[in-house]
């Protein structure tokens, strides 16, 4: 019961780190779009230092450093940074959008499905701040707490879950654009993350991915 309330409670203590992080975003100083180069660094630097506080917090970044290694986290975050780049600059030039459709996303606050430099370098860099959290998460419930994987799993889709329900308070119905998948998301996070030792770079790619996915369809519709 003891280890029980423990896990619990670290699980609590994650999502409210989340949620603060994007609560402070929200509230305090996102932009309708990103403009400049000074929003872009300011608003990278943000999460970067957001996600490492939260991690110190939580008591996670020993534990993802040791397993994966600084040199290495930045090495192959860079390589899989680029990948989602360079494809999505082919998908911008291969399916190009009208002014209309791109001040249809700015009203709904969304960024990533423009393609622009400044979009991408902000969605590759809020994509790592977000899996590092998840690696935490995932590496505290399987070795700290010793839970099975299948109960990992488990915890983490519905912990991925709620944090994407304050959404409709931006985005109303919309949101289950983001919701729905982050119902299955956060399990199959934890699945790749844990499956092999570089299951963690499998995850941040799978992720970057559906981003790529969702712009297209957004491009499309």
């Amino acid at each position: 019961m003891y280890i029980l309330s423990n896990h619990f409670y670290f699980i609590i203590s994650w999502c409210v780190c989340w949620l603060s992080m994007y609560g402070i975003y929200e509230l305090g100083f996102r932009p309708k779009e990103i403009g400049n180069s000074f929003q872009l660094i300011v608003i990278c630097t943000y999460f970067l230092g957001a996600s490492f506080l939260a991690g110190k917090l939580l008591g996670v970044n020993s534990i993802i450093f040791n397993k994966l290694g600084r040199l290495e986290i930045l090495r192959k975050a860079i390589l899989i940074c680029a990948v989602y780049i360079v494809l999505a600059l082919i998908t911008s030039w291969l399916i190009p959008v009208s002014p209309e459709k791109l001040d249809w996303f700015v009203s709904l606050g969304l960024h990533f499905p423009s393609f622009s430099s400044y979009a991408l370098i902000w969605k590759v860099v809020n994509v790592f701040s977000q899996q590092f959290l998840i690696w935490g998460l995932v590496f505290k419930l399987f070795y700290s707490f010793e839970l099975k994987k299948d109960k990992v799993i488990l915890l983490s889709c519905i912990a991925f879950c709620l944090i994407h329900l304050p959404m409709v308070y931006r985005m109303s119905y919309q949101a289950l654009l983001f919701i729905i998948p982050a119902s299955f998301a956060g399990g199959i996070f934890s699945y790749l993350i844990l499956r092999s030792s570089n299951g963690a770079y499998h995850a941040k790619l799978f992720h970057l991915s559906f981003y790529l996915c969702l712009g297209i369809a957004l491009r499309i519709y």
